[in-house]
């Protein structure tokens, strides 16, 4: 092997690796600057706040550095992404020096696979200009960053074929051709290539965060450092946070600000957002695009805006958490996550929220429940079965307390939810109380952005339920979030088990305890957020719908469409809007006119749907446990 070509290798992985620490440190240099700014006697750490096992972090590398699993299942026309990556890390791996006979065989076809993943990248951005890709802020700065990529990998590959001996049929060609159109050169070639190599190189790092590409150093290390299935969102400190929220980029914690950083601005969040593709106000991409703005301005001695100057007000309220952005990020970013500290600090700074969110905490605080006006008594609807345990101190007798819910206790459609499941559960002796003194959960204060009267809600219910300290079953989805992700992390000493009723009935079908009749009837299962995403209840639904003829919707399991409820958006009614909830319902008809749910909520939604299009002798909304029969 030339000495030459050796001596350039070695200096091109010191460039990689200088960098590489170098941007780092910027980036940690450039929080520690903007935050101490902003409160001197309040200094931030730039490090990242998590508890990840080394194992978690080396599974993260594998499923979404290595074989970048949302990129490949997001669209097969997508492929030009991991193909470029592999491209480019496999030319640059030292696998020559191993056997370089077998490695000049796989180059020539990961070669032609960066080439080909570059120029598609080339042609999506700026010759087929698809919208979710072309609406970012880096505009032509991308231009250099492929260019740059593209020269790299052809003058590394040019080195490689000047310094080992021809082996496969495109390198025995490029081969020659040098040799027959270059041959006479003074200079050698090796060094020719090898100075554009090194130069390439060293412009593309060094520009790298000046072309908003930070995500080429950044990203893989914001992979390692979050748990794909924590959507759960941060409590404040009650007694010692002064400031609540993000008001401004001084706000962000050192997390936040290497999410934004890793941001490819790729687009995919906007593509799987709801609100977006309902077009409502908000696009998840846009929020993080924003906030590198107001990076940039402060940068450049524009430091005095507030971050909704840059997002605007009307996107943060048009969020329903659903999760969906963050579940399609390849690098592991949330920006839902961000929409809600921006409430936090609307809300509890500055009390400035839509006057129907307003009402829904209010009520909350007054009423133990979120439905404005409405004063009946809670436990009203057990009225419908002649036998309930109702548990106000002793609960020896009963072996799950079910949590009913605030949906499913003031609204009448939903209330078949609890009568249907409880008279099955009695029909095979599982003995089920109710709590005398249920109240919310506090899951819509929390979402809006109230986190303050949420604790308040959760404190008084972790108490209740320690006290009884029995398994507990819910029909709602956002109570299950809440009592099983939310409490524990509020208080560590919560271990309660909590249940969805679709965990138990599928148990209990399992086990052979009940028994349900097969029907005829096609049917399809809406996924709601909180219970596939963000739970990971799927096929638990499906097995209690096993006796019908089941049809998937084209969005449906983790990839779900939101029914348009959640962050509490189910009271925010946006009327100059198209209403996420009917785009849903159009969705699930076009695969069969019944439609199953998990969610109350989900189950309002569609419903109200199905009333506003005047389909009501048409489609049937029930949830699961409404579907099936007993035998």
């Amino acid at each position: 092997m030339n000495v030459t070509f050796f001596i350039i290798y070695i200096l091109g992985w010191l460039i990689t690796v200088y960098f590489i620490i170098n941007k780092v440190k910027f980036l940690k240099d450039l929080y520690r600057e903007i935050t101490e700014s902003a409160d001197k006697s309040s200094k931030k750490e730039a490090k990242i706040k998590n508890k990840l096992s080394p194992k978690h972090k080396l599974l993260n590398i594998l499923k979404h550095v290595i074989l970048q699993e949302r990129i490949s299942n997001f669209r097969t026309k997508l492929m030009h992404t991991p193909l470029s990556f592999f491209g480019f890390i496999f030319l640059l791996s030292p696998l020559f020096l191993i056997n370089p006979l077998v490695f000049q065989w796989i180059m020539d076809i990961f070669l032609l696979g960066a080439l080909i993943g570059i120029i598609l990248a080339l042609a999506r951005r700026y010759i087929l200009k698809v919208p979710r890709i072309i609406q970012s802020s880096t505009k032509d700065r991308y231009f250099l960053f492929h260019v740059l990529i593209l020269v790299n990998v052809i003058s590394f590959t040019f080195l490689m074929y000047l310094n080992f001996p021809p082996s496969s049929p495109l390198l025995f060609s490029i081969n020659n051709l040098i040799k027959t159109n270059f041959s006479t050169m003074a200079i050698p070639l090796s060094l020719v290539g090898g100075i554009i190599w090194l130069l390439s190189l060293y412009i593309l790092f060094s520009r790298i965060e000046e072309g908003k590409i930070f995500h080429f150093v950044l990203a893989p290390i914001n992979i390692i450092n979050t748990d794909e299935k924590d959507f759960s969102i941060e409590h404040i400190d009650i007694e010692k946070d002064e400031k609540f929220g993000i008001d401004s980029i001084k706000d962000l914690e050192f997390k936040d600000f290497l999410e934004v950083f890793s941001c490819t601005e790729c687009g995919r969040c906007q593509e799987a957002c709801p609100a977006f593709l309902s077009n409502q106000p908000l696009s998840p991409k846009s929020i993080l695009v924003n906030l590198i703005d107001s990076i940039d301005d402060y940068r450049n001695g524009k430091n005095g805006k507030s971050i909704t100057e840059y997002t605007g007000i009307e996107s943060i309220w048009s969020c329903t958490t659903c999760g969906a952005c963050f579940n399609s990020c390849p690098v592991l970013i949330n920006p839902f996550k961000k929409i809600i500290e921006i409430r936090k600090n609307l809300v509890m700074d500055k009390g400035e929220l839509p006057i129907q969110l307003q009402d829904i905490l209010n009520s909350i605080e007054v009423r133990n429940h979120p439905f404005k006006g409405v004063n009946i008594d809670r436990l009203q609807w057990t009225q419908k079965l002649d036998n309930v345990k109702i548990i106000e101190n002793n609960s020896d007798e009963v072996d799950y307390i079910y949590w009913v819910g605030c949906a499913v206790s003031y609204n009448e459609q939903a209330q078949n939810i609890a009568v249907k499941l409880l008279k099955i559960l009695n029909s095979v002796s599982i003995k089920v109380g109710i709590l005398k003194n249920e109240s919310c959960t506090g899951d819509p204060a929390k979402r809006i952005g109230n986190d303050y009267l949420f604790q308040i809600m959760a404190q008084n219910n972790i108490e209740n339920l320690k006290k009884h300290n029995k398994k507990i079953i819910t029909s709602c989805p956002h109570c299950y979030n809440t009592l099983k992700n939310e409490y524990p992390k509020l208080d560590s000493s919560f271990k309660i088990e909590i249940y969805h009723h679709s965990q138990v009935l599928a148990d209990l079908i399992k086990k052979g305890v009940i028994r349900t009749k097969r029907k005829e009837d096609t049917i399809t299962f809406h996924d709601p957020c909180y219970l596939g995403r963000q739970n990971g209840i799927i096929d638990e639904p499906r097995q209690i719908l096993s006796k019908f003829r089941l049809k998937e919707m084209e969005l449906s399991k983790k990839n779900s469409f939101c029914c348009g409820a959640g962050g509490g958006m189910y009271w925010n009614e946006q009327k100059k809007y198209p209403k996420i909830n009917h785009q849903r319902l159009e969705q699930a008809i076009k695969v069969s006119n019944n439609i199953a749910t998990g969610c109350p909520f989900c189950l309002l939604m569609l419903q109200d749907a199905v009333n506003t299009k005047g389909l009501k002798n048409q489609v049937v909304v029930k949830d699961i446990v409404e579907w099936i029969d007993v035998e």
